[in-house]
């Protein structure tokens, strides 16, 4: 799990937060869906933010069992600490809930499914085994990047009906 005592809670606060939330603000987005999924959902900074831009109810995924100790109030609505697993995304999917993804490399097992589907944000590291940023960006079909960490070892896209 990220340290969040220790400057993690702050680095998202303090770098990715403003990024995307004004990108989240000059292209007028707001989540189209009232659930999202948030697979990699830490301590809650990202349920969060999603919940300032339409969300009204969070499920999180994230295979660190401490997590549950450190949840940011107001945060998680349903807290699973396990992977999600490709049946779970393919039911999400045809519910139509948002999803995010940041899962540090776990993104990879579920690509296929996210492709080219238009309601979700999927952040890429470049420690995925087997694969670069750029060959993601092939690979995910009409998404467009909103946000990378300053050493560029993070990627995050975008893809919204009517987008």
């Amino acid at each position: 799990m990220a340290d969040y005592k220790n400057g993690w809670y702050e680095g998202f606060m303090n770098e990715e937060y403003p990024v995307i939330s004004n990108v989240f603000k000059k292209m007028k987005i707001t989540i189209p869906s009232d659930v999202c999924v948030d697979v990699g959902c830490d301590i809650g900074s990202t349920a969060l933010f999603l919940k300032k831009f339409g969300c009204k109810q969070v499920i999180g995924y994230d295979t660190d069992q401490s997590v549950k100790d450190h949840l940011l109030p107001n945060s998680i609505d349903s807290l699973h600490l396990n992977e999600l697993s490709i049946n779970e995304l393919k039911e999400y999917i045809d519910k139509g809930y948002f999803l995010k993804f940041d899962c540090e490399g776990c993104e990879e097992k579920y690509l296929l499914y996210l492709k080219t589907y238009n309601n979700a944000m999927i952040c890429i590291h470049n420690n995925v085994k087997d694969y670069t940023n750029e060959s993601y960006s092939f690979m995910l079909n009409g998404y467009i990047p909103i946000f990378h960490s300053k050493d560029w070892k993070e990627i995050c896209y975008i893809n919204l009906p009517n987008f």
